[in-house]
């Protein structure tokens, strides 16, 4: 019988089998999938008790609080930290013979700080202090010092660790790092394998501060091709490589590649034990120039689970090497100013979870002023409305009017007919050339129009605030030569999108002072309204042009003071904002609802809407210009996120050939109805919701999660196709329910 044949009869067979009767394979169930899928929480089930698998056996304690102990092995210059309410043993690696690794690793792995240096090549080295390094230690209050000197490598430094209470803090003595010989610091970090874990021998995982925050629940050695390794703050635009090789064989353009989250926060967590166990990590100096690295068992041939805070001294840099413009990577010349400093706080109990570390953290930042108290009622929808922009046709570009004021107007008349008037209305595009600070475009509509309009929207119960973004520029906006920022290689600071149909491929950024220049304007026209700010709560970067050399740092305390100005007497409304800038935040925009996705994460959590919710009013990403679906709306339920829409008056195939021509559908009267029907669904939620913390969230099963808050309300979100019974409450499939204090439980 030819193979066709064989092919046939089973085939039929097949067929037959499933006439009448069960499938032995189940119906594929997409929904099933997603819920499972490392973008939701997963339930966390039957947690094994966790005993400490190191000891303290050949250390010497140097410090003890109330809650914990420090130890010190002075030969093997490692540490251990003892947790003297549960006795459990924190530290790196076993002293010796630890699997997988070899000497060069476990001297790394373990050491109280370890470097990566470049040689005289270029080549990149590691070095940890065992065997590597003369280091003397001084006890002193809480702890102790160190010097290390690596002779051969002509490095020195001297630092210290400390314990007070449940915190743990490594530093390294401002200035104290010397390089006298061929080699040249790359990097540093402290203890880079504390809180490491062998595959999966451990029931535990590790916290990403990735997009609203991640798990990477340790698991057997895996295949993959890269780690966690993200710049808090994002990357430094004069100097990090912003081109990233993309290929997926595909003729169009691959431009719709989305970049990964922006690190917002210096912080990550260790736990060991749901409930048990907890390390969160806390970088209090140098973050600027500190990367979060988290390794999968299987990754770079180590079976361990680990994670770290890299602070970098030197990076590769792109310099010229011709006139043409060709260039070499080369290690920076000179080293970053920074004194890194890390602290670890020993969590127990309740308090080794993702949303009781988000609690923990937001009392940190509470104290230490970056968070504040809610004030004001809060907006229960963003309206952002697009004006004009420049059509680009065959050989010129024209301008078009999408909303002129007296339509956004009426767009604001028809929302408040169907009682949307708490809404947070955001103008954008409004100013001639779309250039920051630049007076009103005229074709839009005047000056006392757009007054007229915010008094229409205050009027209405809501806020009214024009959009700025004082950093980026297109290429008819900026005068290159005066003032466009430089990277370190003496090059305009670009990003360009791997798509030369685009009107402007070629996003370029302001010199610092270029932009304090344009907020200044800007105030001087419209500093009577309230702001959208985009790119300076979320951006920090150096800027060499020849003669006004800046590196990051250096940059950093002119932007806060540029948003300490920009917030007085207005509420600023910030994207995306990194940490350093929520002291100045009324309103997060483009909250991150969903984690990078990675192989190696395995749960998406809301640490980050943890940290924030209470102190800020958060607002999710444009709902009309990502995918549509249930979830996405149950989504913003559960981290207390409110909807977002952009719009215009126009139709959507207007902004073809446009800047905004990636806003496939934007026309108001397309999304007038579903405005209206998401903000009806969500605000029964978030109106119980607005101003408050959340105190705990648990996924209670696989796609059921409750969130609870301060005051007692409880939100309960079923993503799951069958009804969800708890208590005396019934959630329906794909839907919600808010339960009051005492109410049916």
């Amino acid at each position: 019988m030819s193979r066709f044949a064989v092919v046939a009869v089973l085939a039929g067979a097949l067929l037959f089998s499933g006439v009448g009767h069960c499938l032995t394979i189940p119906p594929f169930d997409p929904g099933a999938l997603e819920i499972m899928s490392n973008r939701h929480v997963q339930p966390q089930g039957i947690v094994q008790q966790v005993e400490s698998f190191l000891d303290t056996v050949g250390f010497e304690m140097v410090a003890e609080t109330d809650a914990a102990e420090l130890w010190l092995a002075k030969d093997f210059h490692t540490i251990r930290i003892v947790d003297r309410r549960t006795g459990y043993v924190w530290g790196a690696i076993p002293l010796e013979n630890a699997r997988n690794l070899n000497k060069s690793w476990q001297s790394y792995a373990g050491s109280i700080v370890a470097i990566e240096c470049y040689d005289s090549k270029h080549s990149e080295r590691r070095y940890g202090l065992l065997s590597n390094a003369d280091v003397t230690y001084e006890l002193v209050d809480n702890g102790f010092a160190f010097s290390a000197e690596y002779s051969s490598l002509g490095i020195t430094f001297t630092g210290r660790a400390t314990l007070i209470g449940n915190k743990l803090t490594f530093q390294l003595d401002e200035g104290s790092v010397v390089e006298s010989g061929e080699y040249r610091l790359k990097s540093l970090a402290f203890v880079p394998y504390l809180g490491s874990v062998f595959e999966d021998e451990v029931e535990g995982w590790f916290l990403l501060p990735d997009g609203p925050g991640a798990l990477m629940r340790f698991r057997k050695s895996g295949t993959y091709i890269a780690g966690f390794d993200e710049k808090v703050y994002g990357p430094d635009l004069a100097i990090d490589q912003l081109g990233q090789a993309q290929s997926l064989a595909a003729s169009r353009p691959d431009d719709y590649i989305i970049p990964p989250n922006q690190v917002l926060m210096p912080v990550y967590g260790i736990v060991h034990g749901t409930g048990q166990h907890g390390l969160l990590s806390v970088i209090e100096d140098g973050e600027q120039y500190a990367s979060i690295v988290a390794t999968p068992a299987g990754l770079g041939n180590t079976r361990y689970n680990s994670i770290m805070a890299r602070f970098e001294y030197r990076q590769k840099y792109g310099m010229a090497t011709t006139r043409s413009g060709a260039s070499s990577l080369v290690p920076q010349e000179q080293m970053n100013m920074l004194t890194p400093k890390q602290s670890f706080y020993l969590l127990s109990g309740d308090e080794a979870d993702y949303d009781q570390m988000a609690v923990f953290y937001r009392g940190l930042l509470m104290e230490q002023g970056f968070l504040k108290e809610a004030s004001g009622p809060e907006m229960a929808l963003r309206l952002e409305i697009i004006g004009g922009d420049v059509q680009q046709l065959a050989l010129w570009k024209v301008w078009r009017a999408f909303t002129p004021i007296a339509e956004a107007s009426e767009i604001i008349r028809e929302l408040q007919r169907e009682g949307l008037g708490n809404a947070a209305v955001v103008l954008r595009k409004f100013t001639k050339g779309n250039r920051a600070g630049a007076p009103l475009d005229g074709r839009l509509g005047s000056a006392g129009e757009l007054a007229q309009l915010r008094a229409e929207v205050e009027a209405g119960g809501g806020t009214f605030a024009l959009y700025l973004d004082p950093l980026r520029a297109n290429s008819d906006q900026i005068n290159l030569r005066l003032e466009a920022a430089h990277t370190m290689g003496k090059k305009p600071i670009q990003i360009v999108r791997n798509n030369w149909d685009a009107v402007y491929p070629e996003t370029y950024f302001y010199r610092p002072d270029v932009a304090t220049r344009l907020v200044a304007q800007h105030l001087t026209r419209y500093g009577e309204f309230h702001l959208a700010l985009d790119q300076l709560g979320s951006r920090l970067y150096g800027d060499y042009t020849s003669g006004k050399e800046r590196a990051r740092r250096e940059n950093t305390p002119g932007f806060v003071a540029l948003m300490e100005e920009l917030a007085e007497g207005r509420k600023l409304a910030l994207y995306s904002p990194n940490q350093l800038m929520w002291p100045f935040a009324h309103s997060f925009y483009d909250l991150p609802l969903v984690s990078g996705q990675y192989l190696y994460e395995t749960d998406t959590v809301p640490f980050l809407p943890m940290v924030l919710k209470g102190s800020m009013a958060l607002y999710a990403p444009f709902v009309n210009t990502t995918s549509l679906s249930r979830d996405r709306i149950l989504r913003m339920v559960e981290y207390g996120a409110y909807p977002s829409f952009i719009v215009t008056h126009a139709p959507s195939s207007s902004l073809a050939y446009t800047p905004l021509e990636d806003l496939h559908s934007t026309a108001f009267s397309d999304w007038k109805e579903y405005i209206v029907e998401t903000y009806t669904y969500m605000l029964p939620a978030l109106e119980k919701t607005a101003g408050l913390k959340i105190t705990t969230h648990e996924a209670v099963e696989q796609g059921k999660v409750k969130v609870e808050y301060e005051g007692g309300s409880t939100i309960l979100v079923n993503y799951t196709d069958e009804p969800w019974a708890w208590g005396g409450v019934v959630v329906g499939p794909h839907d919600y329910a808010v339960v009051e204090r005492g109410e049916a439980w």
